[in-house]
C-alpha cells in the first residue's frame, strides 16, 4: 500500500467529523430552509454546509491533502458537500476501503450553474464577450441627456444604478425613460438598480459661501492665453452638459436679443473690465468665449454691446454658493451636535489660540445615545479620525487624532463612520420608504444600504410586500459596516426568502469600518460566503476612479479591475470620462476571463 493508515485514517476521521457537523447544521436550521423558495433551497443548504466546514480550522488537513495530490478544499464553496464527500471517498479508496458514494445536495456542476442562473436573474444575462457585468452609476445629467445614456449602454453598461440619495422621482423617471429608449434603438438590454440611501450618518450644513463663479481660460507656460474659456450663456435652469464649459446664468428675455459677434461687458468682483464674445446659438442659449480670468458674482450688472453700443442690460442670475469647509488639524477639538445650527470653524484669539472649537451638526439622535466615551469616530472617508472624549444626549466632543499633514477640510454632507459603535437604527428611513414607492414601480433591483441586522432585511421584505412589489424584483444587500460583514450568513439566510438576491461589497465605508489593513481579509470572506450561497457579488467603490474622473487610470487601478473578475458584476461611479472607463473595463474583464474564473486560476497556453 503506497499510503500508510497512519497518514490516511486521521484525515478520514476529520472529514467525517466535519461532514457530520455540517449535516447537523442543516437539521438544526430546518426552520430557515423550509421557508426558502425552491430557487434558493439547495443554495441555503450549501451555505450551511460551508459554515459547518469553516467552523473547523482545516489548514493542517489542507497541507496533508496537498502532499497526497488530493484537492485541499480551497475551491469548494459552490459545492461543499460534493467536495468533502469526494475527498473522503478518495481517501477511503487509498486506504484499501470501499467508498461510500453518497449523493450530495449540490453536485460539482450544479454549484456554478446555480450561481450563474441567480446572477442572470438578478443582473441580466452575461454579455457575449465576458462573464462579469458592468454596473454604472447614473449622473444627474442622465436625466437631461439621452445621448449620454445611449453612449454608456453602447460602451458596455449592463446595469444602470440610480442613487436615491440624489435628484428625485422626476429625474429618476427621465433617466429610466432615456435608458429604455436607448435599449430600443440599440437592441441592447440593461437592468435598472436603485439605491436606497439608508441611515447614513453625515455632517450637517455649513454657513453658505459667496455666490461666485470663476471663468478661467487655458494658458501656456508663459502665462499667455492658449485657448479661450468656453462659456454657455443660458438661464440658470439650462445648465451645460459640455465638459469644460462655464455656465453664465442670464435671464431668458435678455438672451433672446443676442446676435453672433455681440459682446457682453461687465466688471468682475475685482473691478476688472471683462468681455465675453457671443459666438453661436445653441438650444435655449448661446455659446461664447472669454479671453481673461473672470470672477462673476450673482446679481452683478452685465451689458449687451453691439458694434460698441449698449443695446440691453441685465443682472447675472443664480450661481450656486462656493462650498465652505472647516479646517481641521491633528490635536484639534470638534463639537458634533444634534442641534441643526450651521457649522462653523474654530474661533481664535489674536495669538491664534482656540477660544471656541469648531462645530458641525449630525441629525441622528441615536448617535448621541449609543456612542461611548473612548469610541473612535471617522469622517470624510477616513480623512479625519478622532476619539470621543465627552458626550451627552445632544452633543459630542471629539479629539482629532488624525488629519492630513497640512490639515483637512471638513465639508457638509460628509460621511461619519463609527468602527466600534453599534447604533440601533431602523433599516429603512422615512426617505427610503418614500423612494421605495417609486422603486417597486420602475426598477428591476433595489439596493439596501448599511444592512447591519436581520431585522433590517425583515424591514425591507415587509415593505416590499406591503407595496405589492412584483415577485421578481431583486434585492442587493450593501455590506459597508463591520457588523454587516460579521453577520453576513444570517443576513443572507433571511434575504434568501426572496428571489433573486445579491450582495454589494461597498469597499469605501467597509474599509473605514473594518480598518484599511483588514479590508482584503474581510472582502475575501464575503466573496467566499456569497459563493457558498450561490449569491452574485457586485464589486464596488473606486474601480478605475482616476480614469472616470481625470481621464488616466493608475497602475494599481488596472490590477484592481482585473481582480474584480472574481465577482459577477463590477460597479463604476460617475465621472466625465465614464464612457472611456466602461470601454476599458470591458476590455479588462474580457481579457482576464481566460486567466481566472471566480477565484480559480485558469491556465491557457503561454503566448
Amino acid at each position: 500500500m503506497p499510503y500508510s493508515q497512519e497518514t490516511l485514517s486521521p484525515l478520514i476521521d476529520k472529514l467525517e467529523a466535519i461532514w457530520q457537523y455540517s449535516q447537523q447544521l442543516t437539521v438544526d436550521r430546518q426552520d430557515l430552509i423550509a421557508d426558502m423558495p425552491d430557487t434558493h433551497r439547495d443554495s441555503a443548504i450549501n451555505l450551511l454546509h460551508y459554515l459547518g466546514l469553516r467552523h473547523f480550522d482545516i489548514r493542517e488537513m489542507q497541507r496533508k491533502l496537498g502532499k497526497l495530490g488530493i484537492s485541499r478544499l480551497g475551491k469548494a464553496e459552490s459545492h461543499v458537500a460534493a467536495s468533502m464527500l469526494a475527498i473522503r471517498d478518495n481517501l477511503l479508496l487509498l486506504s484499501g476501503q470501499e467508498a461510500k458514494y453518497e449523493d450530495p445536495p449540490v453536485s460539482f456542476s450544479q454549484g456554478p450553474e446555480l450561481l450563474d442562473a441567480h446572477a442572470a436573474d438578478l443582473l441580466g444575462p452575461s454579455p457575449g464577450n465576458r462573464r462579469v457585468r458592468i454596473m454604472v452609476t447614473f449622473p444627474s445629467e442622465a436625466a437631461r441627456d439621452p445621448k449620454l445614456v445611449r453612449k454608456m449602454l453602447e460602451a458596455g453598461m449592463n446595469v444602470a444604478r440610480i442613487n436615491c440619495a440624489h435628484d428625485g422621482p422626476e429625474a429618476w423617471a427621465a433617466m429610466i425613460k432615456h435608458l429604455r429608449e436607448a435599449e430600443t434603438k440599440t437592441g441592447l438590454s440593461c437592468k435598472v438598480s436603485m439605491d436606497l440611501a439608508g441611515p447614513k450618518l453625515r455632517t450637517g450644513p455649513l454657513e453658505e459661501g459667496p455666490k461666485v463663479r470663476r471663468i478661467k481660460p487655458k494658458k501656456d507656460v508663459y502665462g499667455n492665453v492658449d485657448q479661450p474659456a468656453k462659456v454657455w450663456l443660458a438661464p440658470a435652469s439650462v445648465p451645460t452638459t459640455k465638459k469644460g464649459a462655464f455656465h453664465v446664468p442670464l435671464p431668458a428675455e435678455f438672451i433672446a436679443g443676442f446676435k453672433a459677434k455681440d459682446q457682453l461687458y461687465l466688471k468682475d468682483t475685482r473691478g476688472k473690465k471683462r468681455y465675453i464674445q457671443v459666438k453661436k446659438e445653441g438650444k435655449n442659449g448661446w455659446w461664447g468665449t472669454c479671453m481673461a480670468t473672470t470672477y462673476l458674482l450673482q446679481g452683478h450688472k452685465i451689458e449687451l454691446r453691439r458694434k460698441g453700443d449698449t443695446v440691453d442690460k441685465a443682472r447675472i442670475g443664480d450661481i450656486p454658493p462656493v462650498p465652505q469647509f472647516i479646517p481641521i488639524s491633528t490635536g484639534d477639538s470638534l463639537r458634533l451636535h444634534l442641534e441643526g445650527k450651521l457649522g462653523e470653524a474654530a474661533q481664535l484669539d489674536e495669538e491664534g489660540r482656540i477660544i471656541r472649537p469648531a462645530h458641525i451638526s449630525c441629525a441622528i439622535p441615536e448617535l448621541y445615545r449609543d456612542i461611548k466615551v473612548g469610541d473612535p469616530i471617522s469622517m470624510d472617508d477616513g480623512k479625519i479620525v478622532g476619539m470621543v472624549i465627552h458626550r451627552d444626549e445632544e452633543e459630542l466632543l471629539i479629539q482629532v487624532t488624525e488629519a492630513g499633514p497640512n490639515g483637512s477640510k471638513l465639508r457638509a454632507e460628509k460621511g461619519i463612520n463609527l468602527p466600534q459603535t453599534q447604533l440601533d437604527l431602523p433599516g429603512l428611513t422615512k426617505a427610503d420608504r418614500k423612494a421605495l414607492e417609486f422603486v417597486v414601480q420602475h426598477a428591476d433591483v433595489v439596493n439596501m444600504s448599511f444592512v447591519n441586522r436581520t431585522e433590517d432585511v425583515d424591514d425591507l421584505l415587509e415593505a416590499l410586500e406591503e407595496l405589492g412589489a412584483r415577485p421578481d424584483l431583486g434585492i442587493i444587500l450593501k455590506i459597508e459596516t463591520r457588523n454587516g460583514a460579521d453577520t453576513l450568513p444570517h443576513l443572507l439566510l433571511r434575504a434568501m426568502k426572496r428571489y433573486p438576491v445579491g450582495v454589494m461589497i461597498a469597499r469605501g465605508d467597509l474599509a473605514i469600518e473594518c480598518g484599511w489593513r483588514n479590508l482584503a481579509e474581510v472582502q475575501e470572506e464575503i466573496l467566499r460566503v456569497c459563493e457558498a450561497a450561490h449569491v452574485p457579488i457586485v464589486w464596488a467603490t473606486q474601480v478605475l476612479e482616476n480614469l472616470a474622473k481625470k481621464g488616466l487610470p493608475s497602475r494599481a487601478e488596472i490590477t484592481d479591475a482585473a481582480q474584480s473578475q472574481r465577482a459577477e458584476c463590477v460597479m463604476l461611479n460617475k465621472g466625465p470620462y465614464i464612457r472611456q472607463t466602461i470601454e476599458l473595463l470591458d476590455e479588462i474583464l474580457h481579457g482576464m476571463q481566460d486567466f481566472q474564473h471566480k477565484k480559480a486560476p485558469m491556465l491557457p497556453a503561454l503566448k
